[in-house]
């Protein structure tokens, strides 16, 4: 009889584990869900607060899986969510000041929570300041962004970039940068590659030129140079 009330016990602490454990999932999808819901409100906050309460249940992993869940149903961005010491935040797009045009591919930004940050033009690279054009490139973006607030967001491979694209087909069209290899996924790119084709075709800025080095040729020519192959025996 003793044996029988001690299985009994067992089990039934076995099945309110299994029960609390699904409850407790159940309200971590709630959580997330409605985090999702938030963050197409743009309540950026309240979003964060959903995020972290789900991460409070479950580890990162499962987080991800959710968010990957979420871009291919509900169409976000590829990344909503960033780690932080405390959990995830949301941090894009969000808000600064250009304190810096130092060339056409880096481009140094401020505000109250943080003194400086780099970001990048989107979909585009501009000639070195070493190369021709180089400087051109760089004062053309100045005159446009420089002292000025702008928006930033974050692409799929973990860089930040001013949102407004437009500046970026400015600098297409004036013939002072070309298209960033690495930009073919989003619809834009194709835009991108138009501009870029029809500067060359009026042989407008570095187009000019007969044979102009794309800048990620121009770092790997100048790497060399500076670190020569050495020759085996």
């Amino acid at each position: 009889m003793k044996k029988i009330f001690i299985i009994f016990i067992f089990t039934l602490a076995v099945s309110s584990c299994i029960m609390k454990r699904e409850t407790t999932k159940d309200y971590a999808r709630d959580c997330f869900y409605r985090g999702i819901v938030a963050y197409k409100d743009k309540d950026y906050s309240l979003a964060t607060n959903y995020f972290n309460k789900c991460l409070e249940i479950y580890d990162d992993e499962v987080v991800k899986q959710y968010l990957q869940h979420s871009r291919y149903y509900l169409g976000l961005e590829d990344s909503i969510l960033v780690p932080s010491s405390r959990g995830y935040m949301i941090t894009y797009p969000y808000k600064a000041k250009v304190v810096e045009v130092y060339d056409g591919n880096i481009i140094i930004i401020s505000n109250n929570t943080f003194k400086e940050r780099i970001v990048k033009l989107y979909g585009i690279e501009c000639p070195e300041k070493s190369q021709p054009y180089g400087e051109k490139a760089k004062t053309y973006i100045s005159n446009l962004i420089y002292k000025k607030k702008v928006e930033i967001n974050l692409t799929s491979r973990g860089i930040d970039y001013i949102a407004n694209k437009n500046i970026s087909k400015k600098v297409l069209l004036e013939g002072l940068a070309w298209v960033n290899p690495n930009c073919h996924k989003d619809l834009i790119c194709e835009k991108f590659k138009k501009l870029q084709a029809e500067a060359k075709k009026k042989k407008i800025g570095l187009w000019k030129d007969k044979s102009p080095i794309p800048p990620w040729e121009w770092r790997k020519r100048k790497l060399r140079k500076k670190y020569p192959p050495v020759k085996s025996r």
